[in-house]
């Protein structure tokens, strides 16, 4: 630290896990802190010309045999600024977090004040919504109302359903997050076996609930982990230019509900939804409620006798209809694209 101030004379600061504390005061347990790390802590903080932030919320951020009469907890994370950094960021403030499993409290430094603008959320099917019990029932609900409608009603039905029942289900995760950390916080100014107890429960609760969360941010993130990915990848291997009459009859035949289902099976759960907002981890979930619908109107889509010539009439009335449209918050977008430059062909 000493180093550091004798070399630059910028505005600076310095948040982390500093491993020592600056008084008594940020120490609760039997045993006291020597006098002489005190002193030198004090003396090194002074001479870089550095200030304590004050700490909002629960006063330690280490915590050491709970559940016990041998509790620790100390102040080993802050942060120290100087004076110019202070004038830079008037508003500033430092956090003291709830954490989960790590015997270190999280902190959050704020440097100023944002307003975020809401917007409206368009509706995508949760992976985190697979570990609710009540999922299977929401959307069977959403399903059986429509028996008698087509299969994209029927979608639309679930997804409804879903939507109502996820926005509420969005505010009880982000409430229970918050009265965990909150209980958390109060136990905090008990000193008692009894409260260190509740406090090791709330935080395997907490961390749970934190487990739902990350889910929910990497999906948004399509951050999917390296072993995912490999195991997923396929393997490309040196396709024969001669095809037998076997080949042609397999290859020529119509399409099973086995291997629709295996196309669908096949895909990533986290991969991009369609218009819909139901995503590959959706119909792997309810296959057996809607696989059977879903295998049906495809199947008609491809029946035998239809003329690649409707897609491009098709193709044509859409175009046609995206010129046209010039009102409406939605948007909508087409994509050209050249075929044989897209793809590798093999003669």
């Amino acid at each position: 630290m000493r180093t550091l101030a004798s070399q630059a004379s910028l505005p600076w600061c310095i948040v982390g896990d500093f491993n020592d504390l600056l008084s008594h005061n940020d120490k609760r347990g039997s045993v006291p802190h020597p006098q002489w790390l005190f002193n030198g802590f004090r003396q090194a903080v002074t001479d870089c010309g550095l200030n304590d932030l004050p700490l909002q919320g629960h006063p330690f951020t280490w915590s050491k045999s709970l559940r016990s009469n041998r509790v620790v907890e100390e102040k080993l994370d802050r942060a120290q600024v100087t004076n110019d950094w202070l004038s830079m960021f008037l508003h500033c403030f430092l956090r003291n977090l709830v954490s989960g499993d790590s015997d270190h409290s999280p902190i959050l430094l704020n440097t100023e004040l944002h307003v975020y603008e809401l917007k409206k959320r368009l509706f995508r099917f949760e992976n985190s919504w697979l570990v609710e019990p009540e999922l299977e029932g929401i959307v069977t609900d959403g399903w059986m109302r429509g028996v008698d409608e087509m299969l994209t009603s029927r979608l639309t039905l679930c997804t409804e359903e879903l939507n109502q029942w996820g926005r509420k289900l969005r505010r009880r995760y982000k409430d229970q997050i918050e009265n965990c950390k909150k209980r958390i916080e109060e136990l905090h100014n008990l000193v008692s076996t009894e409260a260190d107890g509740e406090i090791v429960m709330l935080r395997e609760k907490l961390n749970m609930l934190l487990v739902q969360e990350e889910t929910f941010w990497k999906q948004r993130a399509k951050t999917f982990r390296i072993a995912e990915h490999c195991e997923k990848d396929p393997v490309l291997h040196i396709i024969s230019p001669c095809i037998n009459e076997d080949d042609n009859q397999m290859l020529t035949a119509p399409f099973t509900d086995e291997e629709f289902k295996a196309a669908a099976f096949q895909m990533h759960p986290d991969k991009a939804p369609g218009p819909d907002g139901l995503n590959p981890a959706f119909y792997k979930r309810f296959w057996s409620l809607c696989g059977e619908e879903i295998v049906k109107a495809y199947k008609h889509w491809l029946a035998e006798g239809r003329s690649i010539t409707d897609n491009v009439l098709i193709a044509s009335e859409i175009v046609h209809y995206l010129k046209c449209k010039n009102k409406g918050q939605k948007g909508e977008a087409a994509l050209k694209i050249d075929i044989s430059k897209a793809y590798d062909r093999v003669d």
